[in-house]
């Protein structure tokens, strides 16, 4: 028994048939006029936003890169693997068509710009396919009748998403979870039959069961909230409406580094302007449908390598990260990044596509990762550095990592001089090196996640005496501050237990002891699994012929490792965010290790067969329990956990980044009535909703002794009338505090009152 019975050799493919003779299909180019045909009708006749968007988006996001795929001669991609490149091809064509209506001099990005633009394009990869001779794809195959299996995962997932939508809309209005975590148990579910269609090889089932159940987790987070609601979806929304406002992209500005990104710039005014949608609807539910497409992409690399049943469970354990659940709908440009990414590391991985149709893969796909997020960028640029690097130590293998590597490196730089957004780049690397020679503490909380102890935990009082310090600290002459006025901690929420944890209590198991039990499993399932399955991979790479892979895959590990020897590196990026990007490659190997060791095991006890049916058993379980732990279900059946943002009004989310109707209104109220250069003190949850939602640039950090005589004050006030309740984000904690009023207010003339918000003007010297 040895690992290479989850190592199988590469796919062979299969003989061409000589009774089916290759021709050129013009049926896909005459489907694509016929469907830009249709959008320029319903947009000309300005027929309403739904309708408008549901044909829209898949023409704007899938008709071009289907073309463009003719164009290079696709002859084996199929189904989803033909979906995700159709749709990276796609928004490659996008960022050049909305990247010209944004910049050119008399172009300006609004409804019939955007529409000739697309029709342009369209147009002109239409007629050089039409102009194209010689046969590019083989005969269709016939239409097959759904099978048992396939209705009932497409059904389980559609109401998933269904429950999902409509939860989110009912906890908005205030109404209970019951819906969101019935649809969270349901896309469980789904999950199940996708992994049992796989395992009967059944690959378009699979692919799509994994594409509903993302899509249900995805909006389960992105659709809380009445106004943007999340961290850098904020900043992301800003940046989005000055594009709008002026119908033009500039480099440069307030927010350079997000202002570079033309994913959350050009590409979704485009989308608004074309659709007939709301600015954050395109980045809630477009970007949603199109980012779910990744877990696909990990499905479809593992497939490769492991067996079906275990690919779809890979691209579960994909979706069941923490950073997948809580934080991706709150990252647009990583979201829209991360689609190349997998395009770029499948083309680098491909064995059976052309040369040359792999090198225009690369290339495109390194190009749309640059201008879509800096820092996935610069990822991918070491990670290929670092794979490079590897091979030229160990001399062998015939992959060549060099040249990807400086190609992104060149893009890189040269969008980042482009976009103005150098400075800042060499900034934010001079102080990472400067952090990491200096020892600074970091401020981001996931080095909680690693395997290596690092200092010594930090409480929440003492969290929120330094940073109230630390705001202190930059203001000139700050007065003393009386004890009285002391900012006082607020106990963060807590799941209270319900039946269900009371019933598990009296077996002996507190519904907290669950929970840190499930957890602590999934971080030593993620960590430990992975260097395990590497390993083994690694061990075995040149007999299996995974030697790209396995330098892929060390070179991921070597920079993780470096995160956590080296926390300052990543400290603005997040140890989540990186871990999420390396799960595309890592995901399977994750349920390597301990399959092989539990294989070993029952292979000696139960015998051969039974022992690889049992461990395909486990490798699904352990997925799906991972998406009921991680997606919050299990805590919020049992209580004793944190809320999460998906399934409450509660919970350190919700407290820092949910956008209600009152923030909507007193940012308006704010926008209208003071200039954009107005000096404002806010905390940090009113400081995120005005940077998004008005021009003014509020400055982050409100406690006694920290508002300067000439600026505004803008707070919320709690259930005492006189006692103010505000939210600071420390790395990645969030703490509510209160104070009196009085401490920031005293010689101030209010300027603005409602039961929840107060505005105080400058101090009135006598």
């Amino acid at each position: 028994m040895t690992v290479l019975n989850y190592l199988p050799d590469l796919p062979v493919a299969p003989p061409a048939s000589p009774a089916r003779r290759p021709v050129r299909d013009r049926r896909l180019t005459v489907a694509a006029i016929l469907a830009l045909l249709l959008l320029n009708a319903i947009v000309l006749a300005g027929v309403l936003a739904p309708l408008r968007a549901v044909v829209g988006l898949p023409v704007a996001c899938v008709v071009p890169g289907a073309l463009v795929l003719r164009l290079l001669r696709n002859t084996h991609r199929r189904g989803a693997d033909w979906l995700l490149h159709a749709v990276a091809l796609s928004l490659a064509g996008l960022f050049v068509i909305a990247g010209g209506l944004g910049v050119l001099p008399g172009l300006e990005i609004n409804p019939v710009g955007a529409l000739v633009a697309l029709d342009l394009l369209i147009a002109a990869l239409a007629l050089a396919d039409l102009l194209t001779k010689g046969p590019t794809t083989e005969n269709t195959q016939p239409w097959v009748r759904p099978t048992a299996a396939a209705t009932i995962t497409t059904a389980l997932g559609v109401a998933a998403v269904v429950l999902v939508v409509t939860g989110a809309h009912h906890l908005n209005a205030g109404g209970s979870p019951a819906l969101t975590a019935a649809g969270l148990a349901v896309a469980a579910c789904a999950l199940a039959a996708a992994i049992a269609a796989g395992r009967r090889r059944n690959t378009g089932v699979a692919a799509g069961g994994v594409y509903l159940v993302a899509l249900a987790v995805l909006l389960a987070t992105s659709l809380r909230g009445i106004g943007v609601t999340g961290h850098d979806i904020k900043i992301e929304y800003r940046v989005l409406l000055d594009t709008l406002d002026g119908g033009s992209w500039y480099p440069g500005g307030t927010f350079v580094g997000y202002n570079s990104c033309l994913s959350i710039t050009v590409l979704p005014a485009f989308l608004t302007r074309l659709l007939g949608l709301a600015a954050v609807d395109v980045f809630r539910v477009c970007f949603q449908v199109l980012f779910a497409l990744v877990p696909v992409g990990v499905y479809l690399l593992a497939r490769r390598r492991f067996p079906g049943g275990w690919a779809v469970a890979a691209a579960g354990l994909f979706i069941a990260f923490p950073g997948f659940v809580n934080d991706m709908p709150m990252l647009n440009r990583q979201e829209i990044a991360l689609i190349f990414f997998v395009v770029l590391t499948g083309a680098l991985l491909d064995a059976h596509a052309p040369r040359r149709q792999r090198q225009a893969l690369v290339v495109i796909a390194a190009t749309g990762l640059t201008v879509s997020h800096y820092t996935s960028t610069y990822v991918a640029a070491t990670v290929l550095l670092i794979a490079w690097a590897l091979r030229r130590l160990r001399k062998r293998g015939t992959t060549r990592f060099g040249r990807p590597a400086l190609v992104l490196v060149v893009l890189a730089v040269s969008w980042a001089v482009a976009s103005n957004s150098a400075s800042t780049f060499g900034t934010g690397l001079y102080t990472a090196a400067a952090a990491v020679v200096d020892r600074a503490t970091v401020s981001a909380d996931a080095a909680r996640y690693s395997l290596i102890g690092g200092e010594k935990p930090v409480s929440d009082a003492e969290a929120l005496a330094r940073y109230v310090t630390a705001i202190r600290a930059n203001v000139p002459d700050a007065p003393p501050v009386a004890a009285a006025c002391t900012p006082v901690l607020i106990p963060g929420d807590h799941l209270p237990p319900t039946d269900a944890g009371a019933a598990i209590a009296r077996a002996g198991v507190t519904p907290e002891q669950l929970n840190a039990t499930s957890r602590g499993a999934a971080v030593l399932l993620f960590e430990g699994g992975a260097v395990l399955g590497c390993a083994l991979l690694w061990w075995r790479r040149r007999r299996t012929g995974t030697e790209a892979l396995a330098q892929l895959t060390a070179a991921g590990l070597v920079l993780l490792a470096m995160s956590v020897v080296a926390p300052q590196l990543t400290d603005s990026y997040g140890l989540l965010r990186l871990y999420q990007q390396f799960l595309v490659l890592l995901a399977p190997l994750v349920l390597l290790g301990p399959a092989v060791a539990a294989r070993l095991l029952l292979g000696r006890v139960t015998g051969t067969h039974r022992a690889h049916r049992v461990t395909a058993a486990l490798a699904a379980a352990t997925s799906v329990a991972c998406l009921l732990t991680i997606s919050g279900l299990i805590p919020q059946l049992v209580g004793g956990y944190v809320p999460q943002l998906n399934l409450n009004n509660a919970g350190p989310y919700y407290r820092a980044y949910y956008a209600d109707d009152g923030d909507l209104r007193e940012a308006a109220w704010i926008g209208r009535h003071l200039a954009p250069d107005t000096w404002l003190v806010t905390d940090s949850r009113d400081t995120a909703n005005l940077r998004s939602m008005t021009h003014l640039y509020p400055q982050e950090g409100l406690a006694p002794g920290t508002t300067p005589a000439e600026a505004y004050v803008g707070l919320r006030v709690g259930a005492d009338p006189d006692r103010a309740v505000a939210a600071a984000v420390v790395g990645e904690r969030v703490l509510r505090y209160t104070f009196p009023i009085r401490c920031v207010s005293a010689g101030r003339p209010l300027v603005r009152q409602t039961p929840v918000y107060r505005v105080y003007g400058p101090v009135i010297t006598p």
